[in-house]
């Protein structure tokens, strides 16, 4: 049972849903949408754009059979909405919202899963228009979708008649779906209330306030180590060492994708060596881990250090480095309205003075075979720290005792169970140490490609516009909605958010100050609108 734990960890981390009977109906997309594409270069095709939507990367957060066959305290169907509700985005077509896959788990049950499509595409609202932004930070709302499950599955688990009901229709769907035959009621309920008992455990461990996140952002890093350390590597199947997992206060903005494959370090702390294929494989690993793989070492005595890391493992390699693949098409987003060239102009130069030496083209550190990556470095500009409290984490090891100290650094551990895993899968891979001079509130500077498409700025997303953020930190909002309606002006969130997806952002909150980064602060009003202009065609 514990390989259905997965659900609810992370960065997402947020399990997921879906519509479909069978893999195979994957393809069936409609063509039509309600939305407007955004123009990201000649290889982001429809095609690409579909691929990335419904890949399968090995997450398997719960059957598909019990959530299709789920109801809410309400009584109506889960998924009533593609879960829009979230704020993840449906495909027209097709029940399933955008970043949720289909496939089995290890005892080849149809499962769901979350990919990176669900928490990295975006679609903002101006006027009566819709625009998508794919690899744009999500406005989804991961807590609420996590907790609003464990509610339902409670409200069934409770509710003599009402669970029979559902074990009916599970029954019926895992049928449907072609899973393996389902000869014990007793066990499938027993199996539904463990699932439901270790979501509420480690919601309680890990979220055990109200709105710890809230929209568009999530505490990943935390997550990750939680189900690592907290469930994967736990001396039995069914259980967590709950001293290693903590509470997940750390939330950040998810970032933007696109030229992912550029960046020689990546993750908000720079803390990643990045910039080729094997380095994506192995930040693609530990994503997968993150938001719900299953994954356990088996004690394997014939294995170089004593453990078997793919005997129980879910992970769809072939479909990691598809997802890989479709980023490296995916182009910065350009800007669908009409520019002042002669402000542009201005602003090219402004850039240059203020700007360019954090977040131009630089090249960067050479990543074997290529060398064409452009610099990311990590630099301390007085932001909020509070992120890298995350960092410091010790844990204990668990099944993998032999490996370790009782306790260790958590970020060693997490680390070395992705390479090992990688290891495993293809002996011959090869791993770049990191020569990057992070630290405590050191954080990564990326070319701002696209970046008129993706605010809240800063890490933690607490400054709503460009424009707030070319100001003294004393005068950005200190509070703020957070939602899909952009403002083209200000360049960023507008004002006014629908109160259905609207969730208030407060900069007095532990970890969530929008001080720092006080570049071009000091440009006079037409100075500051030349290079807001200017940053809309980056």
């Amino acid at each position: 049972m514990k390989k259905f734990l997965t659900l609810f960890l992370i960065i997402c981390i947020l399990a997921v849903t879906m519509q479909f009977i069978s893999c195979k109906n994957e393809s069936l997309i409609s063509s039509g949408q309600d939305w407007n594409k955004v123009d990201q270069g000649s290889q982001w095709t429809d095609a690409v754009r579909n691929a990335y939507y419904t890949e399968d990367q090995g997450v398997r957060s719960i059957p598909y059979s019990w959530l299709s066959s789920l109801n809410d305290p309400t009584g109506v169907s889960f998924l009533h909405d593609n879960l829009q509700r979230y704020g993840f985005l449906p495909i027209k077509g097709r029940q399933l919202p955008v970043g949720f896959a289909l496939g089995r788990d290890t005892a080849n049950i149809m499962s769901v899963g979350l990919t990176c499509a669900a928490c990295h595409t975006r679609q903002i609202s101006v006027g009566e228009e819709l625009y998508r932004i794919d690899g744009g930070p999500a406005f989804v709302n991961n807590e609420k979708y996590v907790k609003d499950l464990e509610s339902a599955l409670i409200g069934t688990i409770n509710n003599q008649v009402q669970l029979e009901h559902f074990l009916d229709r599970v029954i019926s769907a895992s049928i449907a779906n072609g899973d393996p035959a389902i000869n014990d009621r007793n066990a499938l309920r027993n199996k539904v209330i463990r699932f439901q008992q270790n979501l509420s455990l480690f919601n309680q461990l890990s979220l055990p306030n109200a709105d710890m996140w809230g929209v568009g952002r999530t505490d990943a890093l935390n997550q990750i180590f939680n189900r690592v350390a907290g469930i994967d590597i736990s001396p039995y199947p069914d259980s967590m060492i709950i001293s290693n997992i903590a509470i997940a206060d750390k939330p950040v903005r998810f970032p933007f994708i696109w030229n992912m494959q550029y960046q020689d370090y990546t993750q908000w702390g720079a803390t990643s060596v990045n910039g080729n294929s094997n380095q994506a494989l192995l930040r693609n690993t530990a994503e997968c881990l993150g938001v719900g793989a299953q994954f356990r070492p088996v004690p394997n005595s014939s294995m170089p250090d004593g453990f078997d890391y793919l005997a129980v493992n879910s992970m769809n390699f072939n479909g990691l480095l598809a997802l890989e693949g479709y980023i490296n098409k995916m182009g910065a987003p350009k800007w669908p309205w009409s520019v002042n060239n002669n402000l542009v102009a201005q602003g090219a130069d402004i850039f240059t003075a203020n700007c360019a030496s954090c977040h131009g083209k630089t090249p960067g550190e050479p990543r074997p075979p290529s060398t064409t990556t452009w610099a990311t470095p990590a630099i301390n500009v007085g932001t909020d720290s509070w992120y890298f409290n995350s960092l410091t984490r010790s844990a204990s090891p668990g099944v993998l005792s032999s490996l370790f100290p009782a306790v260790g650094p958590l970020g060693i551990i997490s680390k070395t169970v992705t390479q090992k895993i990688l290891q495993q899968y293809q002996p011959s891979i090869t791993f770049i140490a990191s020569t990057n001079s992070g630290g405590v509130g050191k954080y990564e500077s990326r070319v701002m490609e696209g970046i008129w498409a993706v605010a809240p700025y800063l890490h933690n997303g607490s400054v709503p516009t460009l424009e707030d953020l070319l100001k003294p930190a004393s005068q950005r909002p200190s509070t703020f909605f957070v939602g899909v309606n952009y403002d083209t002006l200000k360049i960023g969130l507008s004002v006014n958010q629908p109160l259905q997806a609207g969730y208030q952002f407060n900069t007095s909150t532990l970890g969530n100050s929008n001080v720092g980064h006080e570049y071009g602060t000091q440009l006079n009003a037409q100075d500051r609108a030349a290079l807001i202009e200017y940053l809309k065609t980056l």
